[in-house]
């Protein structure tokens, strides 16, 4: 009969010095991701709505906010080791000693999110922009932490890591408000350049759009004749299709002008 009693007062030490301490402990530290996770998500949101109210960029509002959120969750997870007693001064040590030799293992990735960095402070494009970088044209969807989305004339997605576009040079054509659009033109020696300046000019200025009068010039001659240049200006939205519209002028001022083509025989009859 003693020892049923002293087995149950063994039981109920054992429950009230171990079992109620670490389920409360287990709760407290559900607590403390639930709460904390809310929280955070709060914190988050409001970090955004502040970063978009002054116009910041939106792939520096998406760094920020998963900064904030790493941040704060490493907090949380400190905070939940140390309700159970484990010592994160240590833990903390040894993060940072695996942080270096993952670093010095992964010194590329690490080159690609210092670019990243770099492209998001010195902002030689933003997204939404077209750009040619790391002989890739395209607009750029997403500046990432790693790589730059940018979907070229195909529409197909290309990842470029952010090193290899920093280390190159950067065309970018959303920078400026207008674009110089020019157009070459092939003359024969019988055609009368001036003339056919005159009269293209007078087509092209029709073009809806233009940010600056139709000009041209003579600007080479060769073998096949005089080559003539006609220069404008429009929106950098509305290059492409201006630039065909114009291609197409072109060619029909000529064909009603009845402009001669130049005839390549005679270029290699003469050498």
């Amino acid at each position: 009969m003693h020892q049923y009693f002293s087995k149950i007062e063994n039981i109920d030490e054992l429950i009230r010095h171990y079992f109620f301490p670490f389920t409360f402990k287990i709760l407290g530290a559900f607590a403390i991701w639930i709460i904390g996770g809310f929280f955070i998500k709060v914190a988050q949101k409001l970090l955004v709505a502040a970063l978009k109210r002054r116009h910041v960029d939106a792939t520096l509002v998406n760094y920020a906010s998963a900064t904030s959120a790493f941040v704060l969750k490493a907090f949380m997870v400190l905070a939940i080791l140390g309700l159970f007693g484990i010592e994160t001064t240590s833990l903390s040590a040894l993060l940072a000693a695996t942080g270096v030799a993952i670093g010095m293992a992964w010194s590329g990735l690490l080159s690609n999110f210092a670019a990243g960095i770099f492209l998001i402070i010195l902002r030689p494009f933003k997204v939404g922009d077209t750009i040619t970088a790391a002989g890739v044209t395209g607009t750029v969807r997403e500046i990432g932490l790693f790589a730059t989305s940018i979907d070229n004339a195909e529409n197909l997605r290309v990842f470029v890591g952010n090193n290899k576009i920093f280390s190159d040079n950067i065309l970018n054509y959303s920078a400026n408000q207008f674009r110089a659009m020019s157009f070459r033109i092939q003359l024969t020696p019988i055609t009368n350049p001036m003339k056919a300046i005159d009269e293209f000019s007078k087509k092209l200025k029709n073009l809806p759009n233009l940010k600056a009068p139709v000009s041209g010039e003579i600007t080479e001659f060769n073998a096949l004749g005089v080559i003539i240049t006609l220069r404008t200006a429009c929106a950098q939205s509305d290059y492409a299709n201006l630039l065909v519209a114009g291609n197409q002028i072109i060619f029909e001022t000529m064909q009603a002008e009845h402009y001669p083509a130049p005839d390549a025989k005679a270029v290699f009859m003469s050498r």
